[in-house]
């Protein structure tokens, strides 16, 4: 009865029903002391806790689990310490509280002192800390294989540039979920390799998987790095087809590939916002800028920064890091008519407001505009 009205959130008739309990077990206890965990009544939880006559693994394991969600890291180790048995799932409860926390060193240290490691062990250390060679030598001694394992360990090849080891580790995975391809797909266009990560996407749509938000997003990215768009525009037509333009993610994505067509770009930033009312956020006014400033628009980049005060949306560093950047690459054209004293008042004045600003980037633009009496970018 106690479980029913846990898992229906009556918790004023669990406790009350477990005050009436002649008896309590420890499952009861464990119920009653998880249910004040999730609903973070810590103090509660560890007065009940204290006042169990017989504790097993697991109700050490809550009240832990429960410290390090709060942050309490330094008791969650006392009472890690204070155990008298532990089981993967305390130390794996530790070590992840650790990493949380960032205190990734000692996550590693008390990972290495384990007398047993499952794959929530492994997982927790490739993706924060990227042991995917050690992990990879306990996935060939085990005969369960775990897709998101499996998959993580192809993203932490990736990350560590063994393109080689990814795409063979992924050749060989008996169950390839979406999840799976979109890491190949996205990994292979962040290490160069877009070629073989477009090959590997007709295949995915060969089989019948399901291509969903993350699959468009990475190989619209990857087709925005080929000379040619017209693959781009075909992705793009199967995007709207799908029905799945909207995210904003593909929405981004689509930005970059229309990089040599700004009236496109534009065109995407507004129809996102418009048609899908979706409110743009610095990202999304950082890849505009960029757009715009990267082929010349510096008036209309700087029109941008207008919009986002007019809107009351705080200029973030990657903005005006766009704008930036634009100067730098059009130091040597003169390709709009707005004076150098316009644009850097402009800056500078939104740049004050910035609680991250970067001086150096100011002295990049200082320096660009004393080649001219007006800006040649």
């Amino acid at each position: 009865m106690i479980a029913g009205y846990v898992r229906n959130d009556f918790l004023n008739d669990a406790l009350r029903v477990f005050d009436e309990m002649p008896e309590k077990d420890v499952v009861s206890w464990n119920l009653v002391i998880a249910a004040l965990v999730n609903i973070q009544e810590l103090d509660f939880a560890e007065q009940l806790f204290r006042q169990m006559a017989t504790r097993d693994v697991a109700s050490w394991t809550i009240v832990m689990s429960g410290l390090v969600g709060a942050g309490r890291i330094v008791e969650a180790r006392i009472c890690f310490d204070d155990m008298p048995i532990r089981d993967v799932q305390a130390w794996n409860t530790m070590i992840s509280g650790y990493i949380k926390n960032r205190h990734v060193e000692v996550a590693e240290g008390l990972f290495h002192k384990m007398p047993e490691k499952d794959w929530n062990s492994w997982n927790e250390m490739i993706i924060r800390n990227g042991l995917v060679t050690e992990a990879h030598a306990f996935l060939e001694k085990t005969p369960f294989r775990d897709v998101v394992s499996q998959t993580n360990m192809i993203i932490g090849y990736f990350d560590i540039g063994e393109i080689g080891n990814a795409a063979k580790l992924f050749k060989f995975m008996q169950i390839r979920d979406t999840t799976a391809w979109n890491a190949t797909i996205g990994g292979l266009g962040e290490n160069d390799h877009g070629e073989d990560g477009l090959k590997l996407f007709i295949r995915m749509k060969g089989e019948g998987l399901p291509l969903d938000e993350a699959t468009f997003t990475s190989i619209l990215t990857i087709c925005a790095n080929f000379p040619s768009l017209d693959l781009g525009k075909q992705t793009h037509g199967q995007v709207i087809k799908m029905g799945i333009n909207c995210f904003t993610s593909v929405c981004n994505a689509m930005l970059t590939i229309h990089a040599g067509l700004v009236v496109e770009g534009k065109y995407y930033f507004d129809f996102m916002k418009h048609d899908y009312q979706i409110k743009p956020a610095s990202e999304h006014y950082t890849c505009i800028v960029d757009l715009l400033g990267k082929f010349g628009f510096i008036a209309e980049a700087v029109s941008v920064l207008d919009q986002m005060e007019a809107d009351g949306v705080e200029v973030p560093a990657s903005v005006l890091g766009a704008l930036f950047g634009a100067c730098r690459i059009h130091k040597n054209f003169e390709v709009v008519d707005v004076t150098e004293d316009i644009v850097f008042v402009k800056i500078v004045k939104l740049g004050l407001h910035m609680k991250r600003l970067q001086k150096k980037r100011l002295c990049i633009l200082h320096n660009i505009m004393e080649i001219g009496n007006r800006m040649q970018f």
